[in-house]
Parts: structure tokens; sequence; C-alpha cells
């Protein structure tokens, strides 16, 4: 009973042939609609750095996700805390399928996923490690100015 919905740049490459249970959007002006329809996300890097901004992105949603390791790795998510991490097809198809069976799992990952995204991902929490690298005082600079 789910859809599986391909959104992204590069998902053309992926010559994937939709059908009932799978969506292929493409590059879309605002992922924001989607992220609210989605039960789960995943971000399946297997090679190279890529950009892993996404991971942060549905966490802000309390979107929970899978994860292979590269696509998590240097993140602040904890497995089975706050994300889910598999390292070979069959995991990534096992917490798939446990995501979208529980709804205890999926709630408890996605707040938890949106409190590690709100203590460390945003803005605002970066000012004093910024501040310090480039011995700025924050102190006299009204909040919202540029110093």
């Amino acid at each position: 009973g789910y859809r599986f919905v391909v959104i992204g740049r590069g998902s053309a490459a992926l010559d994937l042939k939709p059908d009932a249970h799978l969506e292929v959007r493409g590059e879309v002006e605002s992922i924001e609609e989607h992220l609210l329809r989605a039960a789960a996300a995943i971000a399946p890097a297997f090679s190279g750095a890529g950009f892993r901004g996404k991971i942060v992105q549905y966490a802000a949603a309390a979107l929970p996700c899978v994860a292979s390791p590269l696509a998590a790795d240097g993140l602040a998510f904890v497995d089975r805390e706050s994300i889910l991490i598999a390292g070979d097809a069959r995991s990534f198809i096992d917490d798939c399928c446990a995501l979208l069976g529980s709804n205890d799992l999926n709630t408890r990952l996605g707040a938890a996923a949106r409190q590690v995204c709100l203590g460390r991902y945003l803005w605002e929490n970066k000012i004093p490690t910024v501040a310090r690298l480039y011995q700025l005082n924050t102190a006299s600079t009204p909040a919202g100015e540029a110093a």
C-alpha cells in the first residue's frame, strides 16, 4: 500500500520504470510539500561524498530516515536512536519496512532526528563556532546584523 517517490535532479539517470508503486518526479520547485506527505525518507549514498544536507532536511521535517553509512558519515545522528543506518541492501530493505510498519518507531526516530537537527544544524547554533574561528566579538553585534 506504499508508493515510492523518487525526487531529485539525478533521478532521470536511474532509468527507473514508473508503475503503480513507483513515481519518478525528478527535480521539483520545492521539496517541502513532498516531505510533509512522506512517511519515511532514504539516503542511499554508496559512492562519492555527495551532499548530505538531505538527511538534515529530513530531520528538520521530523521525517525518519534510512541511510547508508557513507550518507550518514560525519553527521551527529546516532544509529537506532535518530536514524537507521543500513550497511547492505537487505538491511536497507528491512529498516525501511520497519519504519513503514511501526508508527511508534517512525514517530520516535523522526522526533529524535528533529531534536538533533535543532540542536546541531541551525545557523544560530553555528554563530559561536564561526565567531571563535574568526575571532569575532559577537557580544557587541546586535542579533540579526552582520558583523
